[in-house]
């Protein structure tokens, strides 16, 4: 029996048919955004749902929802969640598991995410104690909007770190030197899925930052994004076949959503899956594999090759 079930439809787009997939999500994915903002602009007649919300937050908090690294906590608190979730699968030995073969120790999960929590902890203290401040907005943005400027982001943001993290590969020095430190368990899980090179998660960050910064996108919207973002993340890593990830529910087309499933190929096949949220650019520059059934787990091993 298969762990987990491969995609609906072609398994492995190939030739003419790869373009056909990928034009179809962004048809799709930008066509509901454009959706989304006809929406906006038609129902543009009052104050957003939002807005009761967003100036309670700002009557609250405005000190703290203004400071600039305000995203890192809630990347921090999303993080810690989500770990913790998927350590419970762990633990329970849950059927979700993809590589049943193989399953991290309390011991591994220490290691790997106490100096996680420890490094990103002091970061988001040391840029508190900066006490600089930014302005904010005093009106709240539309649902509508909101929706947009996450669907815009997840799509910028996925095409850059797919780009990057094919670099990463691509350049023997950065593989070794740099991205060798992610590649440190072939079966990877949630704890694991934050080991990375503090080089490449400064680079990993600023992809998928990029484009809120320099669209504008709202406050709301960008924290939204960070939390969703860093959820599925973990999600990606964390060795478990859940139904809430991308690859089994995203609609657009198929393959185009990412997730656990297709990663974890990625770590014991590294020349293939190097997206994330999406596989869809996999499938369009040919580096996409279909989800099987996983080989015998050799556990863990260093990419220095």
């Amino acid at each position: 029996m298969k762990a987990v079930a491969p995609y609906p439809g072609p398994s492995k787009p190939s030739g003419w048919d790869r373009y056909a997939v990928a034009l179809r999500f962004l048809f799709s994915w930008f066509g509901t955004v454009a959706v989304l903002r006809t929406i906006d602009q038609a129902t543009n007649t009052g104050p957003p749902l939002l807005q009761p919300l967003w100036t309670l937050l700002l009557k609250r908090w405005p000190s703290s929802l203004s400071q600039p690294g305000f995203g890192g906590v809630i990347g921090l608190v999303s993080f810690f969640i989500s770990c913790v979730g998927f350590s419970v699968l762990d633990l329970m030995r849950s059927s979700t598991k993809i590589q049943k073969d193989v399953w991290p120790s309390a011991r591994d999960m220490l290691r790997a995410g106490g100096p996680q929590l420890l490094i990103y902890t002091i970061l988001n203290i040391l840029g508190w104690s900066l006490d600089q401040h930014i302005a904010l907005p005093r009106h709240a943005p539309s649902l509508a909007t909101v929706a947009a400027e996450v669907l815009v982001a997840f799509c910028i943001g996925d095409f850059l770190i797919y780009s990057q993290h094919r670099m990463m590969h691509a350049v023997p020095f950065l593989r070794k030197h740099i991205h060798s430190w992610h590649h440190a368990y072939m079966a990877p899980f949630s704890w694991a899925g934050g080991v990375v090179h503090p080089l490449e998660d400064a680079i990993v960050v600023g992809t998928q930052v990029v484009a809120p910064l320099a669209l504008g996108h709202h406050p709301l919207s960008f924290w939204l994004f960070v939390a969703i973002w860093v959820a599925l993340l973990i999600e990606e890593h964390s060795g478990h076949d859940v139904w809430w990830a991308p690859y089994n529910w995203m609609p657009f087309a198929s393959p185009v959503g990412g997730g656990a499933a297709p990663h974890d190929i990625h770590h014991y096949k590294v020349t293939k899956n190097f997206g994330f949220v999406l596989v869809v650019w996999d499938v369009l520059f040919g580096t996409y594999e279909p989800v099987v059934e996983p080989p015998n787990s050799p556990g863990r091993l260093m990419l220095h090759s």
